[in-house]
């Protein structure tokens, strides 16, 4: 069976919160918090190269060159107005089947993206206070 990542409603509910007690403070924090996920999604990148737990070989198939599946893995900020968003991709159009072959035995975009959105949710733990204490 495939994993469960429940902490994500968690991450999604502190996000809405943090987003209502920041409101006076809109484009100062707005920055801080474009910087953290820039580094967020750079360090994403860096998670799923280092613990996808597949072999970079390329099976059977003469199509492919070795080691392209983790080569490929990469995220994109989406940093522009409110919405802000961290694409996790894949760069092989086999990549979809890396995520559920077996049950999700080989899957890193939902792990990269639970344990990169704990990370970020830390480097955001008081950053609201230091902000108001720089405008202040």
């Amino acid at each position: 069976m495939a994993k469960s990542f429940g902490r994500l409603t968690e991450l999604n509910r502190g996000l809405i919160k943090l987003r209502g007690n920041v409101s006076e403070l809109k484009d100062d924090y707005e920055r801080t918090i474009n910087t953290v996920m820039g580094l967020t999604a750079v360090d994403g990148t860096a998670y799923m190269k280092q613990h996808a737990r597949w072999r970079d070989d390329t099976g059977n198939r003469k199509d492919r060159i070795p080691g392209a599946a983790r080569a490929g893995l990469k995220t994109v900020p989406e940093l522009k107005g409110s919405h802000k968003t961290i694409w996790f991709l894949h760069g092989v159009d086999y990549g979809i089947w890396l995520e559920i072959k077996n049950n999700g035995k080989w899957q890193i975009i939902m792990p990269a993206v639970a344990e990169m959105g704990k990370r970020m949710m830390k480097n955001l733990r008081g950053s609201l206070s230091q902000v108001r204490k720089n405008a202040g």
